[in-house]
């Protein structure tokens, strides 16, 4: 499929999503009424479709006292996406660390640490987010220390929400891992290194994370858009006005089209980048 025919079916399925609301309900200034509405829905394809190459002279609307406009909308977004790619780096990097370290345990180590990610992975986004507030809370009662700032009521807040994004894909993201590491550990070639007398430093870093890099970045698309979900859960914990915002309480189609194409750029440019890196390192080990 040539690349205007795949943009073309993205622009339409992003505006098929954005204005399915009009599919079952009917919204004008008689009233709201709820039924099916094909034709309406159609119609409201095309107005979004439109309104996508138009989003820069967007009139400015009012969603429970936030007004958005174009401006809102960059520095939103560029807040929103910095919380989203600063969590996913640290996710990543934290993974492959204590990949390195899980490497050199013994196994009954290794037993204990599997365990341990059972269990976190049994405890809800949610729950975690809370669990940090209050702890931030108390400690602050009980000594009058401000660890965090919690809430983005007129000062954007990073840290505690890039740590609360960052944990759940890790411990997901390492779960995997660590499967794949044992299943690596297991082929032969590794055998053959340490006969060789290679150290396990050099089997781990130099032979066996090349090959466990094409499995882990694999799982990119799932770990991407679960962030993209907590990512909603925590800037409405957190009372922050992102660009998430518009993705729950905005009813305008066309801004929901837009919030949705600007989440997917980043998705495809970094699907692209890990493609090209697995074609090259698939032709390096050829």
């Amino acid at each position: 499929m040539s690349f205007i025919l795949k943009t073309i079916v993205i622009l339409i399925s992003i505006c098929s999503i954005a204005s399915l609301p009009y599919l079952v309900g009917s919204f004008n200034a008689a009233g709201d009424s709820f039924g099916v509405y094909p034709i309406e829905y159609i119609k409201e394809i095309g107005t979004t479709l439109i309104g996508l190459f138009n989003f820069y002279i967007l009139e400015e609307t009012t969603f429970d006292g936030v007004q958005i406009n174009f401006d809102y909308l960059l520095e939103a977004y560029q807040y929103s996406m910095s919380l989203l790619m600063i969590a996913l780096f640290i996710s990543f990097t934290a993974v492959l660390v204590m990949l390195y370290g899980y490497h050199f345990l013994s196994g009954r180590m290794k037993k204990a640490v599997n365990w341990l990610l059972v269990l976190l992975d049994c405890i809800p986004d949610v729950l975690l987010i809370v669990l940090f507030q209050l702890g931030v809370i108390y400690l602050y009662q009980t000594t009058g220390f401000k660890l965090f700032q919690l809430y983005g009521i007129g000062d954007p807040v990073y840290l505690l929400p890039i740590i609360c994004l960052s944990l759940t894909p890790t411990i997901l993201l390492l779960k995997m891992s660590l499967t794949i590491k044992d299943e690596e550990s297991e082929k032969l070639y590794v055998d053959f290194a340490y006969a060789k007398g290679v150290t396990r430093s050099n089997v781990f870093l130099v032979h066996m994370l090349r090959n466990m890099m094409l499995s882990i970045t694999n799982h990119f698309s799932l770990i991407y858009w679960m962030m993209l979900s907590s990512l909603i859960i925590i800037e409405y914990l957190f009372v922050i006005q992102g660009f998430t915002l518009i993705l729950y309480k905005v009813n305008e189609s066309t801004l929901l089209a837009v919030a949705i194409l600007l989440f997917l750029i980043p998705y495809l440019i970094m699907n692209w980048l890990f493609n090209k890196l697995h074609r090259r390192l698939v032709i390096d080990e050829g």
